[in-house]
């Protein structure tokens, strides 16, 4: 349960993670059913193994759907805007009217992670949230500055929906969850009403910009069209 899920390196180090794989062995002698893939299957509830501790969306703390596909729909390599766009529809099914994401390398080495999003006939809350090893420190509301090593990045969230960055712990949720030492999630919520639409961007870059990064979000349909 990783789809959408990024990774992001910059400067030699890695800023956005993957947890990794869990031990089969210690999860199999609890008598945990690791192999079956069902909707409501134990091995979706092992944290290493779904959406909560991926760099994804979680929809009001629910799972996403295992049998949904995502479909890249956009799509260039082209140096002045390299970019991918997935259809999440499938795999949000029953949590969202509609769901994309976008993930851009700007020609200036920032990357861009944008999502589109419309609740249903009732409330939604998201999460947007990704695993990193730097410590964090949050500015303000949209901005945090990630450090390790003795470098920086600075993490900006571009959007008209009232949100609070913070930090979210990836310690072990059960007995049978491995531990992830030295890491933590750093991300923030947006509340959808009923029929409400979101356009929401994390912008990845230098931290030498005192000014915060001045971007135009674009429609994601419309990426591949000339920027």
């Amino acid at each position: 349960m990783d789809v959408g899920s990024f990774v992001v390196d910059a400067q030699g180090l890695r800023w956005a993670i993957d947890l990794g794989p869990e031990s089969y062995h210690k999860i199999e002698s609890l008598g945990m059913k690791l192999w079956c893939r069902d909707q409501d299957a134990e091995r979706w509830n092992i944290f290493r193994y779904n959406n909560y501790s991926h760099n994804t969306l979680v929809v009001n703390g629910q799972h996403q759907r295992v049998e949904g596909h995502a479909p890249i729909i956009r799509y260039s390599a082209e140096p002045s805007f390299s970019h991918v766009v997935f259809d999440l529809g499938e795999i949000y099914d029953g949590q969202l009217a509609e769901a994309i994401r976008g993930a851009a390398l700007l020609p200036n080495e920032t990357v861009l992670i944008q999502d589109e999003l419309k609740a249903l006939a009732q409330p939604a809350t998201i999460r947007w949230a990704m695993a990193t090893p730097a410590q964090v420190e949050i500015e303000d509301a949209k901005t945090a500055l990630l450090k390790q090593d003795g470098k920086t990045m600075r993490l900006t969230v571009i959007t008209g929906a009232k949100t609070q960055l913070r930090t979210y712990s990836t310690e072990p949720k059960a007995d049978y969850d491995a531990a992830n030492p030295g890491t933590r999630m750093v991300g923030f919520e947006v509340t959808l009403a009923a029929g409400q639409r979101v356009r929401m961007a994390v912008l990845l870059g230098s931290a030498s910009e005192k000014a915060r990064p001045s971007v135009e979000l674009k429609p994601l349909l419309q990426w591949s069209k000339a920027q």
